[in-house]
């Protein structure tokens, strides 16, 4: 977000997901689940001192009286068909607030991947075809009970159960100056993998007196289950095509486990002239990963020393923070201090290697905004955050692409401290221009090794510094009564010093960057609702490696049937298929270029109808739904 990294909550709450498995829980939420999506850049001291920037999802619940239900249904096409449906449920009386829903979705989707490595006196060439299908099931089911006007509890227990299959294609050539061939690998790869994730979570809030002393408690499980499975088949032709040695296989089993345990008890007290928030949270999280390759070159399975592994990696965050918020005249301040005392193991129970650190971080954080009036705002913001990396970055298991590639974690990876700075000024709540600075200190990025063989191994290790600095600008604006337009330019520059520990990489390197966004939405007869989009990222340079444009339009419109109770929706993303990731890494003497294209150009069709109990008066609510989440926020 704007040159910083981000944070994914759900209701508040960390997903503890990243990656391709972050993906695939989003990808189970269906739009009408959800009532907001929160953007803070800079988040206060409540918010845990990990990453950049916070985006949080709130999921929506109803305010109707009796029982509501929301059916979702929809069908799509890229390459492939796919389709989802969805039930939600709502029931609520005067003290209670009892919900639940099932989502499934089926979907199949291409990735396509070409490199080209320039050796000293050679070219090795790569093409990859990637298909996976994917059903993906989530379900919800949630409890809001009032035990008088003063205190209410609840409970929340929602997950998914993910299957996937995929087959790849990969195919690399290497052949000499002037397209003399010298010889082709291929490897065929069939893969399943099943993800099972249940979380819960259980809140209780309370308001001590009438002057709105509040104190919420919040207790949170998470289990995430991972079985995955491939095998892979390597063939080797010479320049003729004719097989010169026998077929080998792979099979690589790598089971995963992670769960994540976490209590948070948050204390607001109103001031005289202000408020003050107080709390703590502990949170403990193991990931267990056993990794196990298998080889067989023809005489049978053994077990592939070299990329089995078993990693335990155990992870304890003990945190305490205040925030004091003050609006006095035409200041509004808010201003907090965060300490984090951090525990972690990693195991590598194959290797017999156990690393232990401990430390203690403090995160200030300021924000001051000054309203001179209802079109002039003025705003500064402070923030000192962490990023602790996935689990994928610290475990050193190995992802096996091709004879010449394959790519591992490192164990020995350092958090990255994040020091942000933002200037900010709104003009009449419509236009607002932006100036962030953001200092990094061991930066996270990607390394890339010479094996032998040709072989290329890409990994993570800890750049010196980082700094990032740009201007954003920002207009919404209603150009007729029918048309909305969202337009927000971005411009700056990135600049990461390469001196990576233990690797010689030279000098720093600096690349400007600019980014364009804007949204038109179109409405007509107050049923109609057309919008058009557009993204475009010019080229940068970002350690290792620069990129190159990047562009993506996306189309959409719905229609309200039905007496208000249904809704009709089709859309097209990445109409001109454009979007793909191209990159050239010139990197301690490997000098490949890249293009990754995954499948981005979809038509969907997508039917909504609300039905149910319509008729009785909305319930007078206690506070806001807006309040009501913030305050159960860990």
């Amino acid at each position: 977000f704007r040159g910083k990294s981000t944070r994914i909550l759900i209701n508040g709450r960390p997903s503890n997901l990243n990656g391709e498995d972050l993906k695939t829980m989003l990808t189970n939420m269906q739009a009408s689940n959800i009532e907001k999506v929160e953007i803070l850049p800079n988040p206060s001291a409540k918010y845990d001192a990990q990453g950049g920037s916070v985006i949080n999802i709130i999921l929506a619940k109803s305010k109707l009286f009796g029982t509501n239900y929301v059916l979702t249904t929809g069908i799509g096409t890229g390459k492939y068909v796919s389709e989802n449906t969805g039930l939600d449920i709502n029931y609520r009386n005067k003290n209670m607030n009892l919900y639940g829903g099932y989502t499934f979705e089926h979907n199949q989707q291409y990735y396509q991947t070409n490199s080209i490595r320039y050796l000293t006196e050679s070219q090795l060439k790569a093409d990859e075809y990637d298909v996976r299908k994917r059903n993906n099931n989530g379900y919800k089911l949630g409890l809001d009970y009032d035990i008088n006007d003063k205190s209410n509890f609840g409970f929340l227990i929602n997950g998914y159960v993910n299957s996937r299959d995929r087959k790849v294609d990969n195919k690399s050539i290497l052949h000499y100056d002037k397209n003399i061939f010298d010889s082709t690998s291929t490897v065929y790869t069939t893969g399943k993998s099943v993800i099972n994730s249940p979380s819960m979570n259980v809140y209780y809030k309370a308001v001590l007196d009438t002057a709105g002393k509040e104190l919420t408690l919040n207790a949170d499980y998470m289990h995430y289950g991972k079985q995955w499975d491939d095998n892979f088949t390597n063939n080797y032709y010479d320049a003729k095509g004719q097989e010169y040695i026998m077929p080998d296989y792979l099979k690589d089993n790598s089971p995963a486990k992670i769960k994540v345990y976490s209590f948070t008890a948050d204390y607001v007290q109103p001031t005289k002239k202000g408020s003050l928030e107080m709390g703590v949270k502990t949170s403990y999280t193991i990931t267990d990963n056993d990794v196990f390759w298998q080889s067989n070159n023809g005489t049978g399975w053994l077990t592939d020393q070299g990329k089995t592994n078993h990693f335990i990696y155990k992870e304890n965050v003990n945190a305490a923070y205040v925030n004091y918020t003050r609006i006095f005249k035409k200041w509004n301040l808010v201003t907090g201090l965060r300490v984090e005392q951090t525990n972690t193991i990693s195991n590598s129970i194959t290797a017999n290697q156990k690393n232990k650190n401990s430390y203690v971080d403090f995160f200030p954080n300021i924000g001051v905004t000054y309203t001179k009036n209802d079109n002039n705002v003025f705003g500064f913001s402070y923030r000192k955050s962490i990023n602790r990396f996935g689990f994928d970055v610290v475990n050193p298991f190995i992802i096996y692409e091709n004879k010449y590639a394959y790519s591992q974690g490192n164990p020995n990876i350092k958090p990255e401290i994040y020091h942000t700075a933002e200037v900010s000024y709104t003009y009449k709540q419509a236009y607002s221009i932006t100036l962030d600075y953001m200092h990094g200190i061991k930066t996270l990025g990607e390394i890339y090794l010479a094996g032998g063989n040709n072989v290329t191994i890409s990994s993570y290790a800890n750049y010196n510094t980082s700094n990032v600095f740009y201007i954003s600008f920002s207009a919404n604006k209603s150009i007729t009564k029918n048309w909305d337009i969202s337009f927000s330019p971005m411009y700056g520059y990135i600049s990461l010093k390469n001196g990576v520990e233990n690797v010689s990489t030279g000098t720093d390197k600096k690349k400007l960057i600019s980014q364009l966004s804007c949204n038109n939405t179109f409405s007509f007869n107050k049923t109609w609702v057309l919008e058009l989009s557009a993204v475009y990222i010019s080229p940068f340079q970002y350690g290792s490696y620069s990129t190159k444009t990047m562009f993506s339009s996306d189309f959409g419109v719905s229609k309200t049937i039905l007496k208000n109770k249904g809704n009709l929706k089709v859309s097209v993303s990445d109409v001109f298929n454009t979007l793909s990731y191209n990159k050239e890494l010139n990197y301690a003497g490997i000098l490949t270029a890249l293009k990754d294209k995954p499948e981005s150009r979809f038509v969907n069709v997508t039917f909504k109808y609300k039905f149910g109990n319509k008729n009785i008066k909305e319930k007078i609510q206690r506070d806001s739904k807006m309040s009501d989440l913030k305050n159960r926020i860990q």
